[in-house]
């Protein structure tokens, strides 16, 4: 039988000399309602929009071996970074380690504790999936399937664009007259030459290539608010096109996200 485990920050705790005696339950992260109450008005409204989540604590009920004392690994088990559990080994969150570390004595060397994460409620895919690399012709053609989402919530992907001139993207949704679009021009610029830029939907940046300079003076966004230039549950289609230059192609990172 495998030995319990967890990933911290990309270490697995079986070389830490920590096994895990209990998992906590696997979790689906609850949504933050937000509601407006109205002076002289009874209940109160909610405001609309897409779902929020809120942050979760998760608990692990941990042992260190004999020959492993709390101070050998304080150091690892501090700060924040990406926890991956034994039991949904095909899952990561973004976590933060919370409240102080303690470690009771137990009998024939071993120790025994808790640790408490503080996570992101969006648990993402354990390895990173693949990018998504699609050719000019798929983009350029209207029977073109697209990308469909396996997740249970919308993406929020890093799009890069390969080419030159005015590079558009456009997202083509369901009953919209109007499709999002991304647009870029590197004409006439000194990034000209770059060979492209990167669009994150994440952080709403736009850069270059090798990400050493801003290109947001140089976007723009149309027809959409920020959640439509993710990639929604389903299949998208996206295309685009180049003014005044070339298109190469078109990488997504999608990075989908479960609850």
């Amino acid at each position: 039988m495998q030995t319990p485990w967890f990933l911290w920050k990309g270490t697995d705790s079986r070389m830490q000399g920590v096994v895990v005696e209990q998992y906590p339950p696997i979790t689906r992260a609850g949504t933050r309602n937000p509601r407006l109450t109205i002076p002289g008005r009874s209940g109160s409204l909610a405001l609309g929009g897409l779902p929020v989540y809120a942050d979760m604590r998760l608990t692990l009920k941990v042992l260190l071996k004999p020959g492993t004392r709390p101070a050998d690994v304080n150091g690892w088990l501090s700060g924040s970074g990406l926890l991956v559990l034994g039991s949904e080994p095909d899952r990561s969150l973004e976590a933060r380690l919370a409240a102080p570390l303690q470690f009771t004595v137990l009998p024939d060397g071993w120790y025994g504790g808790y640790l408490r994460f503080d996570c992101h409620p969006l648990k993402h895919k354990y390895p990173e999936e693949s990018d998504i690399a699609v050719t000019p012709a798929q983009v350029s053609d209207s029977t073109w399937t697209g990308i469909s989402n396996p997740g249970d919530v919308p993406a929020r992907p890093r799009y890069t664009l390969q080419g030159s001139g005015c590079l558009t993207l456009t997202w083509h949704l369901p009953v919209r007259d109007n499709p999002p679009q991304f647009t870029v021009d590197l004409r006439d610029t000194p990034f000209a030459n770059n060979g492209g830029a990167v669009f994150d939907s994440e952080s709403m940046t736009v850069t270059t290539l090798d990400g050493s300079a801003s290109l947001s003076s140089l976007s723009r966004l149309e027809n959409g608010e920020v959640e439509d230039f993710g990639l929604p549950l389903g299949i998208t289609r996206l295309s685009a096109v180049s003014e005044g230059g070339i298109l190469e192609g078109l990488t997504v990172t999608p990075r989908w996200r479960w609850l």
